[in-house]
């Protein structure tokens, strides 16, 4: 007897005497035992099938269906079931053939039930062992999946294994994967295993009004059992043999990667719970893994953005160390300061402050900025390049910390701005060169732009007109140094060209009347000629008539 409320095991009676049937059940009931005894084995197999039990007790001579049909029938539902033929003297060596069978043992009738009880007990310890056996399978396949996740980031490697462990752990007949596409829109089958199940490859299964649509909307697992009849979804490529359905949700954190679907076509008995358990651990395990390929995926392809953006960058892309030695360099790098390759200016610039700047105080200053935290922008600096030739560049860098905020190294961007300096510095001297001729010329020399207002006033002006320079720039022209009389026939006249494009003073020798600062008028030579600034100018050399 048990000592608590739990059953020893569950057992299953077959026996056409139904006295002895009813006798063996309440004995075993009696003994702890959860115990049903059937006279009809037809019965006794359809209720095997929505039924889980421990063993089977079978009679081996009956009138509809002896005990070996029996055993084979039932071994069909449940492989794990452990059966023991009660049999008569006369029927041993037939006993004898049905434990060829797969039968666990035979006992003789008639018999006590302290002669049966040790074949139950051992009958029972199998049964243990094999579930045993049956949850060390479950944890080899889980294994066997977590183990090609951490050999592989391949998702077809993880999927087809997934369905491999989800075929052998349920023992279905049939399994496929669907996984969602790109954009989520819909999903895509991944993976089948079966018979006849590989033109479904590649096939795209809407999310709406189809089972692994509503398994994806409700985050939840669905067993079916036999023809599918559910206002809530329908079968997109129906399939009548199919007696038990588990359609799984593959989930990791709150994302959801796409369904595992395994079907029963030859068993008949419906998926266990056990076995649903089984099939949630294998989902969650290989969307995990999924969803670590994909991230692993996407940072191959941001690395290799970014090696292609390195390695065909116009700017030079550099890091250096803290002592001044390239950790790495882009080819633009390398080009920029005459060096054949990267690998080649990386192995022979030990020291960048000594090798490469002209002026060394300038990567002090620019290390000095970089440790302080700052972020340097337009550093420019000259350079010397592997020839002994002199460049410009403009870098643009910020130094790498730890956690510490230790400075790792530095890296930035360079850009060759010699051609820049070079027009920089004839613009300066051409500049230089105006002034010069502005300020030692003997002419008055005086720019007004599109507005009338002056621009530039040379010092022979500042003589002649008696209006110093500070005075004289931003001021109307008209109001400086045309008589009062003049002066709206010569705004009139600015508004007309401006419109107009027409000028018949442009380029010609004028006399006209000027009026000093003093008020005093005189006649002036004048040539006017327009230049181009923001906008168009007009430069006028006037030449004092005595």
């Amino acid at each position: 007897m048990t000592t608590n409320n739990s059953p020893i095991g569950r057992i299953l009676v077959v026996d056409d005497e139904v006295e002895l049937k009813n006798a063996l059940v309440d004995a075993l009931i009696s003994q702890g035992y959860e115990a049903e005894g059937f006279s009809d084995p037809f019965a006794a197999l359809k209720h095997l099938e929505a039924e889980n039990y421990d063993l089977l007790l079978s009679d081996l001579m009956m009138a509809d269906m002896d005990g070996i049909a029996l055993l084979k029938s039932s071994l069909e539902i449940d492989p794990n079931l452990v059966t023991i033929i009660m049999t008569g003297q006369g029927t041993i060596q037939t006993a004898v053939d049905a434990m060829k069978l797969g039968a666990f043992d035979y006992v003789l009738k008639p018999f006590r039930m302290q002669a049966i009880q040790p074949v139950l007990t051992r009958a029972m310890a199998t049964r243990r062992l094999r579930l045993d056996n049956l949850q060390l399978r479950e944890t080899i396949a889980i294994h066997e999946l977590s183990q090609t996740i951490a050999l592989t980031l391949d998702p077809l490697t993880i999927i087809g294994k997934l369905a491999d462990a989800a075929l052998q752990q349920t023992e279905a007949d049939e399994v496929s994967i669907l996984l969602h596409v790109a954009d989520g829109s819909e999903m895509y089958v991944a993976a089948v295993r079966g018979q006849n199940r590989e033109r479904l490859l590649g096939e795209r299964v809407p999310l709406q009004e189809t089972i692994s649509g509503w398994v994806i909307r409700e985050r939840d697992p669905l067993i079916l059992a036999g023809e599918i009849s559910d206002e809530r979804f329908q079968a997109l490529w129906p399939h009548p043999e199919i007696r038990s359905s588990i359609v799984m949700p593959m989930q990791v954190g709150n994302k959801l990667v796409g369904t595992v679907n395994i079907n029963a076509v030859r068993r008949s008995r419906p998926f266990t719970l056990g076995q649903m358990k089984a099939l949630t651990i294998l989902a969650s395990t290989a969307a995990a893994a999924l969803e670590s390929a994909s991230l692993y995926g996407q940072v191959r392809r941001a690395e290799a953005d970014y090696r292609s953006i390195f390695e065909n960058a116009g700017e030079g892309i550099f890091r250096t160390s803290v002592d001044g030695k390239f950790i790495t360099a882009n080819p633009a790098m390398a080009e920029i300061l005459g060096y054949d390759s990267a690998a080649q200016l990386i192995a022979e610039v030990h020291d960048v402050r000594r090798d490469l700047y002209v002026d060394q105080e300038s990567r002090a200053e620019w290390e000095r900025r970089l440790n302080r935290g700052e972020r340097v922008v337009g550093f420019e600096a000259r350079y010397r390049r592997k020839d002994g030739s002199f460049i410009w560049l403009s870098e643009s860098a910020h130094a790498v910390r730890d956690e510490e905020e230790t400075v790792l190294y530095y890296e930035g961007i360079a850009e060759d701005i010699s051609e820049r300096k070079r027009i920089e510095g004839a613009l300066k001297n051409s500049e230089a060169r105006k002034r010069a001729i502005l300020e030692s010329a003997l002419d008055c020399i005086v720019t007004m732009d599109s507005s009338g207002l002056v621009v530039d006033w040379n010092p022979a002006a500042e003589r002649v007109f008696g209006y110093s320079r500070a005075e004289a720039i931003g001021a109307e022209m008209a109001g400086l140094v045309i008589p009062p009389k003049f002066r709206e026939r010569h705004r009139q006249g600015l508004a007309h060209y401006l419109a107009t494009g027409e000028g018949p003073v442009l380029g010609k020798h004028l006399e006209l009347s000027a009026i000093r600062a003093d008020g005093s008028e005189f006649p002036v030579e004048v040539a006017i000629t327009r230049i181009d600034l923001d906008g168009p100018a007009f430069t006028s050399t006037r030449y004092q008539q005595t």
